[in-house]
Order: structure tokens, then C-alpha cells, then sequence
């Protein structure tokens, strides 16, 4: 069982005894009431407090990740600029070899053969 399992089962178990423990407790029926009363506002306090700590610390790990995410994007889009310009670089260089070759066998071709 998880952590937060764990303490949602102590917090219910805690809840339950203290609620058992005021009805069987002595007291006159108003007093007990108004025990029952501050248990239940009490525990209300500590699930609103819970609730709080809790959306605050999803909307802490949303944006960390929504963070995370972006982050990762825009390295992952620099990267791929990065490639790309790269490969036009290569490309052009042997673009540019190859014209060369082309080239020399255009002037080799166009040179008159001396055969006698």
C-alpha cells in the first residue's frame, strides 16, 4: 500500500475512533453533540487542508512538466536545424566536387587528341 494509502487509512481509522469515543463518552447529549461537531469541523479543516496541499503540488508537477516538455522541444528543434543545415552543408560540398570532375572531363574532352 502506498504512502498516501496508508495515511488516508489512519486518518479514516483516526476519524472513526475519535467519533466512537465521544459517543460512548459520559457526557450529557448536548456536550456530546457539540464534541461530534467540532470532531466533524476538525476533520473538515484537515481535508480542505489536504485538498489544498494537493492541487497546489499537481499544479507544481503540471508545470514542471509542461516545463520539461517545452524544454525538450525546443533543444529537439534545434537539433534537427542544427542536422539539417549540416546535411545542406554536405550536400553542397559534394555538389561542388562533382562540378569539378565535370568540369576537368569537359576540358579533357574538348582538347584535340594528337593522333597521327
Amino acid at each position: 500500500m502506498s504512502t498516501k494509502g496508508n495515511f488516508m487509512a489512519f486518518l479514516g481509522g483516526a476519524t472513526v475512533g475519535a467519533v466512537v469515543a465521544i459517543l460512548f463518552a459520559p457526557d450529557k447529549g448536548e456536550v456530546t453533540r457539540q464534541k461530534i461537531g467540532k470532531a466533524v469541523a476538525e476533520g473538515k479543516d484537515k481535508v480542505n487542508d489536504l485538498y489544498t496541499t494537493g492541487k497546489k503540488r499537481a499544479k507544481e508537477a503540471y508545470e514542471q512538466g509542461r516545463d520539461k516538455v517545452s524544454e525538450s522541444y525546443r533543444k529537439g528543434r534545434e537539433r534537427l536545424a542544427d542536422a539539417i543545415s549540416a546535411g545542406r552543408e554536405m550536400a553542397d560540398e559534394e555538389l561542388d566536387a562533382v562540378r569539378e570532375v565535370l568540369a576537368k572531363d569537359k576540358k579533357n574532352a574538348e582538347k584535340p587528341t594528337d593522333k597521327k
